[in-house]
């Protein structure tokens, strides 16, 4: 898959775009939902999902292959935020 990475960084405030791809590879209809993990822990205070393709069951047909969006930002408020700092 071109363009692949298992990571991404951003600054504080950027808006971020990530896409993601699923494909059905069996031969019957499928339903899933996605769930997501920020790091450390203490950040996902701070992370914000604006647009996202796991706010909705995602159904996809036999062999369908799909690119899903995910728009998010983390919070200017996290820079002041003891647990989450790093210098």
């Amino acid at each position: 898959m071109d363009g692949w990475r298992a990571m991404l960084q951003a600054e504080v405030g950027e808006t971020v775009l990530a896409f993601y791809n699923a494909k059905n590879e069996s031969d019957k209809n499928i339903i899933g939902v996605a769930t997501y993990n920020v790091t450390p822990n203490e950040a996902g205070l701070y992370f914000n999902k604006i647009q996202c393709f796991c706010f909705d069951e995602q159904r996809l047909q036999p062999r369908e292959e799909v690119s899903l969006l995910c728009v998010s930002c983390v919070s200017a408020s996290c820079c002041n935020a003891a647990p989450c700092y790093r210098p």
